[in-house]
């Protein structure tokens, strides 16, 4: 049986941290895989998003069912107030 690829991660002065695996191929018992390795790079984002939504999700096959009933968010007025304020990365 394959084992876990370890993520790796790195820090560039705070601004973002990569995530990488790498890519390889695999047997087991009964199949061979082959992974193509991920890359991952966040960094901080300043988009208000005042409301989410994420209409429900229904998949049904072979291998199983999947139901997903939704959501929805929305930021507080705390919040809201806060985002509208002239901030120090501004001037």
């Amino acid at each position: 049986m394959p084992t876990a690829i370890p993520s790796r991660t790195c820090s560039q002065n705070g601004a973002s941290r990569p995530r990488t695996t790498l890519p390889g191929a695999y047997e087991s018992q009964t199949r061979g895989f082959a992974v193509g390795g991920r890359l991952a790079i966040r960094s901080k984002s300043d988009v208000i998003q005042p409301v989410s939504l994420k209409a429900p999700n229904f998949k049904a096959g072979c291998g199983g069912l999947d139901i997903f009933g939704g959501s929805f968010s929305w930021i507080n007025a705390e919040q809201f107030v806060s985002n509208l304020r002239p901030s120090d990365r501004t001037r």
